[in-house]
C-alpha cells in the first residue's frame, strides 16, 4: 500500500493562487463571449438591419439571389407575362393573392397575410410550412444573407 505523505507537497503561494484566478476568470469570460456568439439574440429595437440603407452590394447580391433562385417563375417587372407565378413587383405590403391576372389558388385567397419583411422573411426560410397550399416546388433560402440580401432588392424601384 502506498502512503504519500501531505508534507511531501508545498501549498502555492498567494501569487500562484492570485495568477490561477486570474486564469481561470480569463477563461471562463472567453468561453462566456465565445459561445454568446453563436446564439442569435433578438433585438429590442425590432430588425434593425431593414432600417439602415442597404449597401449597393447587399442589393446586387439580392439581384442575383431572385436571377437564380426566384426568375425562372417570377418577374419583378408588373408588366411581364405570369404564366407560373405572379410578379414580385410592390410586394412588400401587398396582402397575399392580391396580383390582377394571376390565378391564385382558394386556399391561398383565404389567407390572412401581407407581406412585411418579418413575413417574408419567415416565408423565405420555411415557405411549405407557412402556405402550404402555395402550389410551388420552392424550398426556401436556409442562410439569412441570402434572404436579408433578397428582400433588399426587392425593396428597390
Amino acid at each position: 500500500m502506498l502512503i504519500i505523505s501531505v508534507a511531501m507537497f508545498e501549498l502555492p503561494s498567494e501569487e500562484v493562487i492570485e495568477v490561477a484566478m486570474r486564469y481561470m476568470l480569463f477563461m471562463f469570460i472567453f468561453f462566456v463571449v465565445g459561445c454568446s456568439a453563436f446564439h442569435e439574440t433578438p433585438s429590442p429595437f425590432g430588425d434593425v438591419k431593414s432600417q439602415v440603407q442597404a449597401s449597393p452590394e447587399v442589393i446586387a447580391k439580392g439581384a442575383k439571389v431572385f436571377k437564380y433562385r426566384c426568375s425562372a417563375c417570377h418577374s419583378m417587372d408588373p408588366n411581364k407575362s405570369q404564366f407560373f407565378g405572379p410578379h414580385l413587383a410592390g410586394l412588400l405590403g401587398r396582402k397575399i393573392a392580391t396580383v390582377e391576372g394571376y390565378m391564385f389558388t382558394e386556399e391561398v385567397q383565404q389567407l390572412d397575410i401581407v407581406w412585411t419583411e418579418p413575413v417574408l422573411n419567415e416565408w423565405l426560410t420555411k415557405p411549405q410550412q407557412m402556405v402550404p397550399d402555395m402550389c410551388m416546388p420552392f424550398l426556401g433560402l436556409p442562410k439569412a444573407d441570402d434572404r436579408h440580401a433578397l428582400i433588399e432588392y426587392m425593396k428597390t424601384p
